[in-house]
């Protein structure tokens, strides 16, 4: 992802927060579901973790979408999302869960752990 994109990202991330009613960050440093897993900023930061899965692991899968998810605001924000990914074959999409940290000075994504849901 382009400097610029996660620069765009992250101030749509600070506004997003700031726009929030308090009262849907129940505790400080807490868990909060995803509302939309379909925002633009949610999509970026999965296809984010399927795309740095791919250069660590050199695999080839393809993102399909974020299934659901959920956030932790800490020094920045830790994302973990089950995230609809293909493998290239005939076969039905399968589910990952995956890890995001989101930091923001200075702007940088961080894939913490990226594994199949077996199931």
């Amino acid at each position: 992802m382009a400097p610029k994109s996660l620069h765009i990202l992250f101030v749509s991330l600070s506004l997003l927060a700031i726009a929030l009613p308090i009262s849907a960050h129940p505790l400080v440093g807490g868990w909060s579901p995803i509302a939309d897993p379909n925002a633009p900023e949610i999509v970026e930061i999965g296809k984010f973790a399927v795309a740095q899965h791919n250069k660590q692991a050199q695999a080839s899968l393809a993102f399909v979408s974020v299934v659901n998810g959920e956030s932790q605001a800490v020094a920045g924000i830790n994302y973990s999302l089950q995230i609809s990914v293909s493998d290239g074959s005939a076969a039905a999409p399968k589910t990952y869960s995956a890890s995001v940290y989101a930091k923001v000075a200075p702007i940088s994504l961080e894939l913490t752990s990226f594994e199949q849901i077996k199931g």
